[in-house]
């Protein structure tokens, strides 16, 4: 436990660290988990509603150090800090004859690449993986021997994996699934898994995410490490370590099985946590489930380790010395995954919308990432970067537009220029009624109003997976 303690000290330092070598917010999202801190801790509820937890956890930290940004990284790197206390005490629960590998799967953890990556961008996802391995570890204990402080765990637990994010929501819905069909007989696990399918796909076209979720689909199998795409956009450290834990769980798997000789449904939610035919020539749904497996496969593949190769860390083993200096040199290296470059221009974010003075009831449309400066720094003023798709009175819809041909612009319309309804902001941006920019548009050649409509200048109304 003592050995555990400093782990769990040495990754929230290195995570703090590497989130540190960067004064803005972390990550793709950053700015808008620093906005929902800065909201609950000045006025007591979020920007935009949610239940997901690490919202309020990162508030309660800003009030506490003072800074909702630095809010934010502490509770990253406190999450980061659970994930191999959670995985230790888990394997220990399983094998408390094997706590060397059970210490080994919280070694891997601390220095595992794809959370120093999730720690990054993908936090309220990373929360929700805390939870569920404490939700396996709390309900494992009450079947063992139940008791209120269990019980209780199990439901706290579990109400924070759902609430936190879908994913984990996903895997406690198919864990518990599995559970309950291996206690009955085998035309009750068809009918009962056959029903679950069905509400799956229900909910799943219910909420909107059919389409995203089938255009991520492959019809051949793919590894990470052998997409060009993943090795051009993450470190290769990434890129190896989900590969290797994509192979290693379905060898030993498949090892297990056939040393064991008998079959656990349990085991059908390996294709749940590792499913083959992802696409990986985007950074969306294969690459977000391969990251949000690691913890999981991290815990199979000890697991299936111990019961496969149970001398390998015995006390008189070389590989125990060799295998904890290791992962304590690859706990920091971690802090290489992070490179603020990468991430969007803050700096310059927060330079264009200075000179913004719009009313308190204006909404701004915006691409993303500058949205969220927008809403930080203008005292929770609403920006979206999509179109609105609900009514908003005329005078009070605003764009900033990005490489528009200003020149252009400001000879159609002279008079706005003159009120101050067109103007230029600097480093390519240009502020202007919405209804200024929807006539330039329909007014300008086809393909430059095509060309206009990119990424940078939302033209599309939010799809309903984001809602």
């Amino acid at each position: 436990m003592i050995i555990l303690l400093l782990l769990s000290l040495l990754l929230f330092s290195s995570r703090l660290i590497m989130l540190s070598k960067s004064s803005e917010p972390c990550g793709l999202d950053g700015y808008f988990y620093a906005m929902e801190a800065r909201s609950f801790m000045e006025r007591g509820h979020l920007e935009n509603f949610s239940l997901a937890p690490f919202y309020y956890v990162s508030g309660l930290l800003g009030l506490l150090s003072g800074s909702p940004i630095l809010g934010v990284k502490i509770a990253s790197a406190l999450c980061s800090a659970l994930l191999p206390v959670a995985l230790f005490l888990l394997l220990n629960r399983l094998f408390s004859n094997q706590r060397a590998f059970a210490l080994l799967a919280s070694l891997v953890a601390s220095a595992s690449p794809s959370l120093a990556l999730m720690a990054v961008n993908y936090l309220n996802n990373l929360l929700g993986l805390v939870f569920f391995l404490f939700f396996c570890l709390c309900i494992l204990s009450f079947l063992d021997t139940p008791a209120i402080l269990s019980g209780a765990g199990t439901i706290l637990c579990a109400a924070g994996a759902v609430l936190s994010h879908p994913v984990t929501a996903v895997y406690l819905f198919v864990l518990f699934l599995l559970f309950l069909c291996s206690r009955l007989s085998r035309r009750l696990q068809i009918f009962l898994l056959s029903i679950a399918g069905v509400v799956a796909i229900l909910a799943l076209l219910f909420k909107g995410d059919y389409l995203r979720f089938r255009a991520g689909f492959s019809l051949l199998p793919g590894l990470p490490l052998l997409s060009p795409f993943f090795r051009k956009h993450l470190p290769v450290s990434v890129c190896l370590e989900m590969s290797l834990l994509f192979l290693l769980v379905y060898l030993f798997a498949f090892l297990y099985v056939i040393k064991k000789r008998t079959f656990s449904l349990l085991l059908l939610g390996i294709p749940v946590l590792y499913f083959p035919f992802w696409r990986l020539d985007s950074l969306d749904l294969g690459y977000r489930l391969f990251l949000s497996a690691t913890p999981c496969g991290i815990a199979l593949t000890c697991f299936f380790a111990a019961e496969l190769f149970p001398k390998a860390l015995g006390r008189q083993s070389w590989l125990r010395p060799f295998l904890a200096g290791v992962g304590v040199f690859l706990t920091f290296a971690t802090i290489t995954v992070y490179k603020p470059k990468q991430d969007p221009p803050y700096g310059l974010y927060r330079k264009v919308v200075a000179s913004v003075d719009l009313s308190d009831d204006s909404l701004v449309i915006a691409h993303q990432g500058l949205n969220h400066v927008y809403t930080f720094y203008k005292d929770f003023r609403d920006a979206l970067n999509y179109e609105p798709d609900f009514p908003v009175p005329e005078g009070r819809l605003w764009r900033l537009a990005y490489e528009a041909p200003e020149s252009v612009i400001k000879r159609r319309y002279p008079a706005a220029v003159e009120t101050g309804e067109i103007r230029s902001l600097g480093y390519g941006y240009l502020l202007i009624r919405e209804k200024l920019w929807q006539d330039y548009l329909a007014w300008e050649d086809e393909p430059i109003s095509r060309n206009l409509k990119n990424w940078y200048n939302p033209h599309s109304s939010r799809p309903r997976f984001v809602r």
